[in-house]
């Protein structure tokens, strides 16, 4: 996946000679055969697609402004999602919460009602009482 042209299939590594000795680019084919050579020193721009296997791609068209329209959708869900989450958080805070008072007696009736055997720790147990 290109980030700037979308899915593509790689084909695999090529040398190509511009003029200043052979270079090489990474051979990635798009829709409609379309081929895209791109320099291994713009790897970066490259990253692996893993939505479906390698055969099942859906390969974008070249210069169709299909891979920008996918691009704008997901900034707008990512932006919906941040909304949603900004809003939950802020209706979180301005609830009042609820303290537990804290009961010895009944820390130690949930400790010893407790149905499964402990894993033993290098570390001493503390017990919220023992917490400063």
């Amino acid at each position: 996946m290109h980030t700037n042209h979308g899915i593509g299939r790689y084909l695999g590594l090529i040398n190509i000679d511009l003029g200043d000795g052979p270079s090489e680019f990474l051979h990635l084919e798009y829709a409609d055969k379309a081929t895209l050579y791109v320099p291994v020193a713009q790897l970066h721009l490259i990253s692996r697609y893993t939505g479906v296997s390698a055969e099942e791609a859906p390969l974008h068209r070249l210069g169709s402004g299909q891979w920008d329209k996918a691009k704008r959708k997901a900034a707008e869900q990512v932006r919906d999602t941040a909304a949603e989450l900004l809003n939950l958080y802020a209706r979180r805070a301005a609830r009042e919460g609820h303290a537990f008072r804290y009961s010895p007696h009944d820390y130690e009736a949930f400790a010893a009602s407790f149905g499964f055997e402990e894993t033993p720790t290098s570390a001493p147990r503390s017990t919220p009482s023992s917490r400063t």
